[in-house]
């Protein structure tokens, strides 16, 4: 196990007081759970404060030497400042020792850390200096082992596939067979609303970089705006700064019952671990919660969710109003996700062209990047031009990547009659179906047979047991002409993504909107109410549309 680092922050008018918490603190050193550093180990020709800054970059533990010396000096302000710094953006542990009585507590944020010795109680107080420093000691022995127990968390195998996994998107490259996300994401822009005036706009990372104990942030989006990837990446980025994110994503229970236990359960899935959520400090914590706009009752959710100090609720946009009328949401911070600029969309394109199964260092391909970058990017403002007006299409990745996907395989850019969302979907299912090897003769029949199917599993409302799905498939070849059987049917079906079958045999589409598609597109094909057999349906839509 490696050793913390842990920097020491003092004025060398208490030089003695840092030698005794030495003294005191050798057998962390010997065991080696500290490896500690002071400016004594600054040696003759080194660039001093660069020296300093090297090293207070590169620690997990500092210790602030709090004294009247120390809050007059500003050198040690500065060193101060840089480790509140580091604490906001990595997570690094700020602990300030207070060395004599002094006005530590009207420092707005120092007060608010936790000081040692025991009740922020100085050194100088104590009738034992040694008692004093052995109080110091067993603070820190227990506060590094607790960053020991963070620093070493780690995801579990089946989140690390969770949060890399590009949905969609995993099988649309020509170059790779599992696209991932990490191959492709750029940090979208986001805007955040403010109540009293103008809107603030800044990249997610920056929005992520600047996320610190205690935030409760509203992160709103469209329909495919990315928001399950922001959420993954907020997982992602708020671990590397020394939180602990649990995705959270409730689609059976809606957000009811003990939501503190579930949150509990999802941590002991998602990190690889012995201990409890709650061997962990409280304060680093931060449930994630995808599709909070789902909740059965949101006022409750938020309710129970409040016991932790952290929270980031995801919510799309059609629901933004209602839930920001509501006063649960008081006190959160509400964000926009915005679709891709030009040069974010340049970049996106840049690294989808540069995906390939291993990484390609030829100058000749790095030079002829420039051009594919040049020639893709025009053709994705000419189709997104098309239809911005008609805000069919915003340029959020998912769009942008299926019209590159597109133009790669069939290396011609949409034309503007076909250029739309859903025509997104129908490329990335031909494109799915293609490298299962469909041809053109069979391409019908396998979309036919999909969009029956997602009409039954909308009539099902769930997914289809092995018994439900071969009654409707042997209803199916009695009423329409099959060009393959079954087996290389359901074979090509799962190979592509499009269909998933549980461990348990259950059928249903691999992704919500496949189904989505599907199920919208056998009732487009139904609405002619001059046709008798379109009654049931007419009647099923009309009850949909009542309960939107």
């Amino acid at each position: 196990m490696a050793s913390l680092k842990l920097f020491i922050s003092y004025s060398h008018n208490d030089i003695n007081c840092v030698q005794d918490f030495w003294r005191h603190t050798e057998p962390l050193r010997v065991n080696g759970t500290l490896e500690m550093w002071y400016d004594k180990d600054i040696t003759a020709g080194d660039d001093f404060w660069d020296r300093i800054d090297e090293h207070l970059a590169d620690r997990d533990i500092i210790c602030c030497f709090i004294s009247s010396y120390y809050i007059s000096s500003g050198a040690c302000k500065k060193e101060l400042q840089t480790a509140l710094e580091l604490r906001r953006k990595n997570g690094v542990l700020v602990i300030p020792v207070i060395l004599s009585p002094c006005a530590w507590l009207d420092l707005s944020n120092v007060k608010r850390l936790l000081a040692i010795p025991s009740d922020g109680k100085p050194v100088s107080s104590f009738t034992s200096s040694d008692e004093a420093w052995l109080d110091v000691y067993n603070h820190l022995k227990n506060a590094s082992a607790k960053y020991m127990r963070l620093k070493d968390l780690s995801f579990s195998n089946k989140q690390i596939a969770f949060l890399d996994d590009a949905t969609l998107l995993t099988k649309a490259h020509g170059n790779k067979n599992e696209l991932k996300m990490s191959d492709i994401y750029v940090h979208p822009d986001v805007e955040k609303k403010n109540n009293i005036g103008s809107d603030i706009r800044m990249s997610f990372e920056k929005l992520v970089s600047d996320f610190s104990s205690g935030d409760r942030i509203a992160l709103v989006g469209e329909d495919q705006s990315g928001k399950t990837t922001l959420a993954k990446m907020f997982v992602l980025m708020l671990k590397e700064k020394g939180f602990i994110p649990v995705y959270v994503k409730d689609e059976q229970e809606l957000l009811q019952g003990d939501l503190a236990s579930r949150v509990n359960k999802l941590f002991k899935e998602q990190y690889d671990t012995e201990y409890e959520i709650a061997d962990y400090e409280q304060n680093r914590i931060v449930p994630i919660v995808d599709d909070f706009h789902k909740a059965k009752n949101k006022e409750s959710a938020l309710e129970k969710l409040s016991i932790f100090k952290q929270l980031v609720i995801i919510v799309d946009t059609i629901f933004d109003i209602d839930i920001f009328q509501e006063k649960t949401t008081i006190g959160f911070d509400r964000y926009v996700i915005k679709p891709l600029k030009p040069s974010l969309r340049n970049e996106l394109i840049r690294k989808w062209i540069c995906v390939s199964e291993t990484a390609n260092y030829d100058p000749e391909f790095i030079n002829g990047d420039y051009m594919q970058i040049d020639e893709r990017m025009t053709v994705v403002d000419d189709a997104l031009g098309k239809v911005f007006g008609k805000n069919i299409m915003p340029a959020y990745p998912f769009f942008v990547l299926t019209l590159l996907s597109n133009y790669d395989t069939i290396n011609k850019p949409l034309n503007e009659e076909i250029t739309s969302q859903g025509y997104c979907y129908q490329a990335l299912i031909i494109l799915f179906l293609g490298k299962q090897g469909v041809i053109s003769e069979t391409l019908d029949s396998y979309i036919n047979f999909l969009t029956e199917f997602a009409y039954k599993r909308f009539k099902h409302q769930s997914s289809l047991s092995q018994e439900h799905f071969m009654e409707f498939y042997n209803r199916y070849t009695e009423e329409f002409n099959m060009t393959e059987g079954k087996e290389v049917l359901l074979k090509k079906l799962k190979a592509s993504g499009i269909i998933h079958i549980s461990s348990l045999g259950n059928y249903d589409f691999n992704y919500p909107y496949l189904y989505y598609y599907f199920a919208g597109k056998y009732f487009a094909e139904h609405l002619d109410e001059r046709e008798p057999e379109n009654v049931d349906v007419l009647k099923e839509l009309d009850v949909v549309l009542d309960n939107l």
